[in-house]
């Protein structure tokens, strides 16, 4: 059971790696409920899994008074934000119990259960790291992500 899912798991993996490697994909990527589906179909398994492309650049938000970020199974997506100064960002909990703290301290929420939101408004330009305090750490570790603020 454990080795089909490791060769399942594996030839996914293959697969979307190439997908992105070609510059216009051929193939039609699966989203993560298509594969969760699958293994819990194929092999009664019962979590999530999530998965990271550390290639994706980070998404930009031009003009926008307000941006959310999804908190998922373990992840902040997008993990990179580019914003104007005065923009709110809010945090928004899919699923478990997570945080939202600046890595100099600036701002930290309370632990957030699913549907639960956190919002800051950022006025200052420059670069702002945050991470998850349960599932991450200062730096980058782990459960982390990062705003960068532009001047209006």
């Amino acid at each position: 059971m454990r080795r089909q899912l490791i060769l399942a798991s594996t030839i996914f993996l293959l697969m979307v790696a190439f997908a992105l490697s070609q510059e216009k994909p051929s193939v039609n990527l699966p989203t993560e409920d298509t594969v969760n589906s699958f293994m819990q179909q194929t092999f009664g398994y019962d979590s999530t899994i999530t998965w990271k492309v550390s290639s994706i650049k980070p998404a930009i938000a031009e003009g926008l008074a307000e941006v959310t970020v999804m908190i998922t199974n373990f992840a902040f997506q997008p993990k990179e934000l580019t914003i104007p100064a005065g923009t709110t960002v809010v945090w928004s909990t899919e699923m478990g119990r997570h945080t939202v703290w600046a890595d100099d301290g600036a701002f930290q929420s309370d632990t957030l259960r699913a549907g639960e939101q956190f919002e800051q408004t950022f006025e200052r330009p420059g670069v702002v790291h945050y991470y998850c305090d349960n599932h991450g750490d200062k730096g980058g570790k782990d459960m982390a992500g990062v705003i960068t603020v532009t001047p209006r």
